[in-house]
């Protein structure tokens, strides 16, 4: 996904929505970097990032929700190799 939301997404998972300040510097990396691909920030992922990124998080949750990142990432990444199809 470049950076957009469809319709049928956001019905499936709520996502977050980006501060004004947060949309502006997606939009210039966006512009520098036209082919780059957001993955979609959900509050899940978010929460996931939040979790990941305590320094106080057992080895092995971090361990989990690294793995549970990588998965969603893979996931996002299968779905746009096969609509390229």
């Amino acid at each position: 996904m470049s950076g957009a939301v469809s319709p049928t997404d956001s019905a499936e998972t709520p996502t977050f929505c980006p501060s004004q300040e947060e949309q502006s510097v997606i939009s210039r990396v966006l512009a520098k970097h036209p082919k780059l691909m957001l993955v979609r920030q959900t509050t899940q992922l978010r929460a996931i990032m939040t979790i990941i990124r305590n320094r106080e998080t057992r080895k092995e949750e971090f361990i989990f929700y690294a793995d549970r990142a990588i998965r969603l990432l893979i996931e996002e990444a299968l779905n746009v190799i096969r609509s390229k199809c």
